[in-house]
This record gives C-alpha cells, structure tokens and sequence, in this order.
C-alpha cells in the first residue's frame, strides 16, 4: 500500500500486529503460517513462536477442519470468506468459537485473516432458550449488538445494538421494520435471509450487511442470525459485529504489508537508471571536454564547420542538464528506499528538505503556492533516508490540508533556521484547514487520523516522533482551525566528537605515483567498463572483467593492481562474492576495493558495507572524480 511519502516497515506491522485487538494471522498460499499477533497467544494459549511456520489447519477442531480446507479453495482463487464460525484448539484442550474472515492479496501471495472470540455468544445463543431473566441479564452485557425480530419488527434490542444504531434505548425502535435501519442496497439480501431462515428453520451462515444510523452515517455490520422463539411464536435472534475496526485494520495490515515492498521496488528502479545514467553522463562530459578542443582546430582549418560545431555545445550542455535531472531524481529514489538503513551520518538539513520537496512537488503544486525562506543551520547526526521520511511526511499532511485547485489563496512555507539551543530547525506552515485542540492532542498516536479511509494509515505521525526522539529532538506543532498549522522538526547539531572522519589525513593523499597505475574494473554493464577505461587509459593500465567470475580469473592470474573498482549488485557471482574470493587469494587487494553501486541494496550487501571500510561512488560518477581518486589511491600503495 502504498502513502506518503511516510513509509511502513517490517518494524511498523510488528508495532502494529502488537496493538490490534482482533486476532491477525497472515499465511502463505500453502496455508503455512507467517506472522501472529498477541491476541493469537491470550485467546488460543499457543505462543507465536510455536506457532509462526506451522499449518493453519492444525489448529482447527478436527470436526470443522473439512469445511474450513474447502473454502480454502476459494482463497486460492481470490475470494474473501467471511461468514466463518469455527471451532479452534486451545492449548489446554479446550477449544473456543472464533469468528473467522479471510482475505486473499494475490499480489504479495498472502493471507490475511482476522478472527474474535465469539464463544459468549454462541453460549447466549444457547441460553436464550432457557431463561427470560438469565438471557436479558447475559445479552444486555455482550459488546456484540443483539436483537429479535418479529414479523419483520424489532422485538428486543440489548444496550450493544442501540449503540451501534445511534438510539437512545430500546424503546425508540421496538416495533420498528428491520429494514428501516439496513442500507437500501442490502434490503434485497435481508429479506433473502429472513425467508432462508423462516423456511430451512436453521441458522444462517455469517454475512455483512449494512446499518443506517439515526445519524444518517451508514456501518458496516457482520450479521449471523437463527431461528428463535419468542411467547411462543417464531421470531428471528440476530447477533451482530461491528466491522469498522475489522475493516480498519484489514486495510492497513494490507497496506503495511505492500508498502513494506515499496523500498525494494524504488531501489531496483533507481538501480536500473543509474546503470544506463553512468554512462550516458560520462559520454556526455567526454563530448563536452572535447568539442570545444575541436572547436578549435575547426576555426583553424575550416572555420564554416563552426557553424555547425557551436550549436552541438549547447545541446550537449542541455543533455547534461537533463541527465543530471535524471540523477538527481534516481538519488532521491535510493534515499527512500533505503529507509531500513540506520546509519548515521553528517547531514545536511536544507539539502534533504530539497531533496523532499522534488517528491512532494505534485501534491504541492495545485494546492498552494510554495515559499522557501532558508537560514544557516548546523549540520546533524542523523539517517538521512529516515530524515527525507520525516519531512515528506511533513511536507504531504501541508499540502493535504488545504483543499485542491485553492492554489492562489494558500500557501505553504519552508524554512529552516538555528533555535535558541543551537538546533537546527527544519519549519513547514500551511494556511490549511488546521486543527482543534481535541485532534492537536492524539496526532501522534498511532491510527490515529483525520484523513478519509484510503488517503492515510493513521501511522505516518507516529513514525516521525518515533524517528526525531531517536535522533535526540522533537517535533513541535501550532495549529488553529481555519487558520492552518505549523510543523517544526528541531535536531541537535552535530558535535566533533559525534562522528568519526572517513578518510586518512589528507596530506598522506597527496604523493606523486612513482608508476603507471594498474587498474581492475569489474562490471557486468560493458558500457561502464568502456567509459573507465577510455576515461583512466591515459593514466592507468585498465582491464575491464564483464562479470564477478571473470574478475576472480583475472587475480587467480595477477593480484598486482592498485585499484579495483567493483560493481556490488551483479547477477550470479556479486561484488560482495567477488570480494570474499579475492581477499581469499590476495589478501593485499581487500584495501584497493572501490564499490560502485546505482542502489538495490539487499540485507546482505547492507550488511557487508556496514562491515568493511572501503570507499564507494554511486552511479553515475564523475570521472575527474574518478581520476583523482585512482591517484590518490595510487600514491597510497
């Protein structure tokens, strides 16, 4: 699912399974379980972690089992079941009634079920028969809504069904037509139900259905109903379940789920860009270096070819502007996606928040008109992707708060500025809807939102605190109803001693190469290597391995190169392999290592750049800066 861009994690559906008071279990298409929350251990007795890579089926009363197995089945093929009343095994032996609903995503070939314990009301169901007094006193304390209908007409409503219809008692719609209070879109199925009911005289199977509330506002309700028999005559007993936070947490589980694969996705995108980007931007800086070169010998020979060469400069100058667009695009692409990423690092507050504001331009841009008023601050110690979360989040609920096509009557301003503390201050005001002291008061609370079903999670806030507390600030908000809201993100600057320096001294970094250097460049692109090797020949011997196993040939030959420049995310044998098989032959190369990569970080090639201290360059990579980095690396060795 996709918002915000805030983004939610596997971390983010773990706090969320903890908080859920309905039972959440989330399987394979093999029936085998993935994930549980809480509530599965305090209902059923079997803790998570016996639980988590069994069978679902396992755990259903062999007598039910069947059944449940059938309509399997029909998950398979994409349907929702939801009118399931099962009998599940309870650790001691025992076994409880579970109301049972199951959603298919297809997409991420899972299943999300969501379950709750209605043993109270097949037991009242079962008592109803045997005490007018016993039964009122056990219905009226069931938080499930509760009635009888008698020829079509409320006879009984418990204190839960009143509630839920929005009644002050009872009394305000005994005598009622049931069909008064459904949705008229549902009334066809209510009364199927009833004449089902009032013919097979058994109980019907569990459906949703749709209540009007005297307010006018419409919830969606879990109906199960049987045959019931009131002075004596044939009446109808309905149970039913308020579905709006089933329905609530079904989409946002959903939503965690999908979003948690949106980081992958940005990062494999940005990663096929930069491959193609380094190369074309290195094509373009050669043609730019040289053209005005031959520009020159063109005015000596033939100065008529000027005219033609002239106007070549300024459309390569236009491409590169372009493809450093591209660049810049693809980078804000890696930032995102690598959200997972809790290293930190000297940031730049302003940078970031530009970086931002490219992501949320479209959301902006038909809604208010955009000010940026930017001040010194100092730099902190923070995880950028995480940094960019906070402000887009920021940056998003601004721009939201003010209603579209609006533009020239709104505004949002960014600033930035050093506080009194000496904290940097990253500052977003809106001239939007704002918000009462009621709703200032819960923003940070998790699924809590003012937002319509499908525009937000209610998670995006919460995430933020939790990410400005861990890096030692706070988030500051004023808000006055129609008067619009102000966000401030306050980090302490970064000290000397809060991070370590990245490279040598610098003066050991400055001494001539006493030879021509040897160069190994290890990419399964081959325009990169052609460019590295056209850009560093006049310098530098250069051999160019098209694939990790090629490169482990070529040091199995000679392990004499001052510089390795290896591509980390290669296909079959990749940069992290290379290395590992490298270091195992030549043990002197693990410091000429130089990674290169266009993003698509996996887990393990995080934590292998986590563990070594080599330098990488991102595609696409400036080639002086290549140049200067092969000297320096040169005179080291």
């Amino acid at each position: 699912m996709v918002g915000i861009v805030g983004r939610l994690h596997d971390e983010d559906t773990e706090r969320f399974l903890a908080l859920a008071v309905e039972i959440i279990c989330v399987a394979d298409m093999d029936g085998f379980i993935q994930r549980l929350n809480k509530s599965w251990e305090r209902t059923l007795g079997h803790t998570i972690e016996e639980s988590l890579g069994t069978r679902f089926r396992d755990y259903i009363h062999p007598d039910d089992r069947d059944h449940v197995v059938t309509l399997g089945w029909e998950l398979l093929a994409g349907k929702t079941v939801h009118d399931l009343d099962v009998r599940f095994l309870c650790k001691d032996g025992a076994y409880k009634w579970i109301g049972w609903m199951a959603v298919p995503d297809l997409e991420s070939k899972r299943i999300f079920s969501f379950g709750h314990d209605i043993t109270y009301a097949k037991v009242a169901a079962e008592l109803l028969t045997r005490s007018e007094a016993r039964m009122r006193q056990l219905i009226e304390a069931i938080p499930d809504a509760v009635a009888v209908h008698h020829d079509g007409r409320f006879a009984y409503a418990n204190r839960a069904c009143c509630t839920l219809l929005g009644v002050g008692g009872a009394e305000e719609i005994i005598g009622e037509d049931v069909l008064d209070v459904v949705h008229p879109e549902d009334h066809a199925d209510v009364i199927e139900l009833r004449a089902e009911i009032q013919s097979t005289g058994r109980p019907s199977p569990r459906r949703e259905i749709r209540w009007v509330r005297r307010d006018g506002t419409v919830v969606a309700v879990e109906v199960a109903a049987q045959p019931f028999e009131l002075d004596g005559a044939p009446a109808i007993l309905f149970i039913a379940h308020d579905l709006t936070e089933r329905k609530r947490l079904q989409a946002q589980l959903v939503q965690a789920d999908r979003m948690a694969s949106v980081g992958t996705l940005a990062a494999g995108v940005a990663h096929e860009i930069n491959n193609p980007l380094a190369y074309v931007v290195a094509n373009l800086a050669f043609i730019a270096e040289e053209l005005p070169e031959l520009a020159r010998d063109a005015a000596a020979v033939a100065p008529q070819l000027m005219a033609r060469i002239a106007p070549m400069m300024h459309k390569v100058a236009a491409a590169r502007q372009g493809a450093e667009r591209v660049r810049v695009i693809a980078k804000d692409l890696k930032t995102f996606a690598r959200v997972d990423d809790e290293r930190r690092d000297s940031v730049d507050v302003r940078a970031v928040l530009e970086s931002t504001l490219a992501m949320a331009e479209k959301e902006i841009g038909h809604r208010a008109r955009l000010v940026k008023a930017y001040g010194q601050v100092p730099r902190v110690l923070a995880n950028e992707p995480r940094l960019a979360q906070v402000l887009l989040n920021m940056l998003i609920n601004a721009a939201q708060a003010i209603p579209e096509g609006a533009r020239d009557g709104n505004e949002i301003r960014v600033a930035t500025f050093t506080d009194d503390a000496g904290r940097a201050v990253a500052e977003v005001a809106d001239t939007g809807c704002g918000m009462a002291p009621e709703v200032l008061g819960r923003i940070f609370e998790p699924f809590f939102t003012m937002k319509p079903m499908g525009v937000g999670t209610g998670l995006g806030l919460a995430i933020c605190h939790g990410i400005v507390s861990a890096l030692g600030g706070e988030i500051l908000v004023e808000s006055e109803v129609g008067k619009g809201s102000v966000f401030r993100v306050a980090l302490p600057a970064m000290t000397k001693e809060s991070i370590a320096p990245s490279h040598p001294p610098s003066s050991t970094m400055m001494k001539v190469a006493p030879r021509r250097a040897r160069v190994l460049v290890i990419d399964d692109e081959p325009q990169i290597g052609l460019i590295l090797e056209h850009a560093l020949g006049k310098e530098c011997d250069v051999t160019v391995a098209s694939s990790g196993r090629a490169a482990v040939k070529q040091v199995e030959k000679s392990a004499d190169w001052d510089v390795v420049f290896c591509d980390l995310m290669m296909p079959g044998v990749s940069g992290v392999d290379v290395y590992e098989r490298v270091t195992a032959i030549a043990p002197s190369l693990a410091d000429a290592f130089v990674f290169m990569t266009g993003g698509a970080f996996t887990g393990r090639a995080r934590e292998f750049l986590a563990s070594v201290p080599n330098v990488r360059i991102e595609k696409p990579f400036d080639l002086r800066a290549i140049a200067k980095l092969v000297r320096e690396r040169t005179s080291q060795r």
